[in-house]
């Protein structure tokens, strides 16, 4: 239901990031996707480390939140 005020209220050609304004390290996202998957953590594969390389994202979704009253459960 709340993916349907996006639809009603958002503007067509318009991205809107959907985030909680939590933030999360990659490896506590992979772990509960996997976790909610009911997969082993164990189809995790780590590469070498490398200058650049990501450790977090974050997503600023103040558009969402102030355009459409978006807000996460």
């Amino acid at each position: 239901m709340r993916y349907f005020r996006l639809w009603k209220k958002g503007e067509a050609g318009e991205i809107y990031n959907v985030g909680s304004g939590e933030e999360k390290r990659n490896i506590e996202v992979v772990k509960t996707v996997l976790a909610l998957l009911k997969k082993p953590e164990d189809l995790i594969e780590f590469t070498k480390d490398r200058p650049g390389h990501d450790f977090r994202y974050s997503l600023n979704s103040d558009k969402i939140q102030g355009q459409l009253g978006w807000q996460c459960r």
